[in-house]
């Protein structure tokens, strides 16, 4: 549930913001979008099998973990580069949008 919120979080509030300040970042803020739907699904998968098909589990959560390394992983580095381009006052007011 938690990382359903924080993809939640990210989808609704942050990555539009950041879309309209840095346009050119949209793309790279769509495949994080579309990460985020492989990894629920997996997720989903996960919840499912821990009723239907405890033999999966493991394997499942394997791919869980990978998937979530290499999508936290591509997320900083999108996530740097694109705060990167804006100003500290433009940062200082994104930051108080978003809370």
């Amino acid at each position: 549930d938690e990382l359903l919120d924080h993809f939640g979080d990210e989808e609704e509030h942050l990555f539009p913001e950041l879309a309209k300040l840095v346009p050119a970042a949209s793309k790279e803020l769509d495949e994080l979008q579309q990460g985020h739907d492989a990894l629920c699904g997996l997720a989903v998968r996960i919840a499912v099998s821990a009723e239907t098909a405890p033999n999966q589990l493991d394997a499942l959560m394997e791919r869980l973990e990978a998937g979530y390394r290499q999508h936290a992983r591509r997320e900083v580095e999108v996530l740097r580069a694109t705060l990167g381009k804006l100003d500290a006052t433009t940062r200082k007011a994104l930051l108080a949008r978003l809370r």
